[in-house]
């Protein structure tokens, strides 16, 4: 395959061919099919999310292989941490911790699960929205500075 995101085109279209978009009170739904349907939107976003990380380090292998000084490629290495920390791991703690059982992500029938606060929630989704903007801003603006020094 041609396309390297295939996988997640392919979750987007399986969460389409489950009942995606349907209003909650059509009659399609069914408690399995919303359960589905949840599971399949929870593994389409955490490809998305892991896509972005695999799209950032790709940039900055990009952005290394210019003819940048000594300071500049500090920069895009330290951004490299900053990426892996907050694209990569941050996001795997959520997901994977946010919920005890995992499966009470997606299943609405199990009702004893254990939960982070909503400030957690909030404080790691703005973490990663802030991370996105530095990182777009530093990797929008590095190719400017290399044009600047040729």
């Amino acid at each position: 395959m041609s396309d390297p995101n295939y996988l997640k085109h392919s979750a987007a279209i399986a969460c389409g061919f489950a009942g995606a978009g349907r209003p909650l009170h059509d009659t399609f739904w069914t408690l399995d099919k919303m359960i589905y349907q949840n599971h399949l939107t929870f593994t389409s976003q955490l490809l998305n999310v892991y896509g972005i990380w695999v799209v950032k380090l790709s940039i900055r292998a990009y952005l290394l292989a210019l003819n940048f000084s000594k300071r500049n490629r500090w920069v895009i290495w330290e951004t490299f941490a900053y990426v892996t920390v907050f694209k990569f791991i941050l996001p795997v703690i959520q997901h994977f911790g946010l919920c005890r059982p995992l499966t009470s992500r997606w299943d609405t029938r199990i009702k004893d699960k254990q939960r982070w606060s909503q400030t957690v929630q909030n404080s790691i989704a703005y973490t990663q929205a802030i991370s996105t903007i530095v990182t777009g801003m530093i990797y929008a603006t590095a190719p400017i500075a290399h044009l600047q020094s040729v």
